[in-house]
């Protein structure tokens, strides 16, 4: 007969008590908050900063030059793509751990039994009717707009580059 596994508490995770379970509902919820705080910061920051260096290499491309001026900005404008590649990456990172954030408090509203007695936390849509259940356009999460703007921009940065190098466009 094997035994039960236990938690770090040398309880059989079945039996924890109701007060500790609700403890860490609070700090499981304040974690999604967290996440999704921190993902919404992070989408934010990554558009914004792609579209103020964007707006001033444009700025720097109208003052003219010659072939080293276009390497320069042609160099401006990679480095702007790569930031674009690390923004999506960054992003979809993000998600990831709001998307873990929200499974753990999940699971702790099962145990709990709100998720029978209809008291489980449904901030959006999608946890409310379940993802699949939205019309088409309602599917389209931020992160995934986010991830198109910045891949947009990442390749139009990248083919200007192309241009002002190759062509002294």
């Amino acid at each position: 007969m094997t035994e039960p596994s236990s938690n770090v508490n040398g309880q059989n995770p079945d039996t924890i008590e109701r007060a500790e379970l609700l403890g860490l509902y609070k700090t499981a919820i304040e974690e999604y908050r967290f996440e999704v705080n921190l993902g919404w910061e992070r989408q934010k920051f990554f558009v914004g900063l792609n579209v103020s260096l964007l707006a001033a290499i444009a700025g720097f491309a109208k003052l003219g030059g010659d072939h080293g001026h276009n390497a320069l900005l042609a160099g401006a404008l990679f480095a702007n793509a790569v930031t674009g590649i690390v923004g999506i990456s960054v992003v979809r990172k993000s998600h990831l751990y709001y998307q873990n954030a929200r499974a753990h408090f999940q699971r702790i509203e099962q145990r709990l039994g709100y998720v029978t007695n209809d008291l489980a936390l449904q901030t959006t849509p999608g946890m409310k009717e379940g993802h699949d259940a939205l019309p088409p356009l309602a599917r389209i999460r931020t992160v995934t707009m986010t991830t198109l703007v910045l891949g947009v921009l990442a390749a139009l940065e990248a083919a200007l580059a192309a241009a002002y190098y190759l062509f002294g466009w």
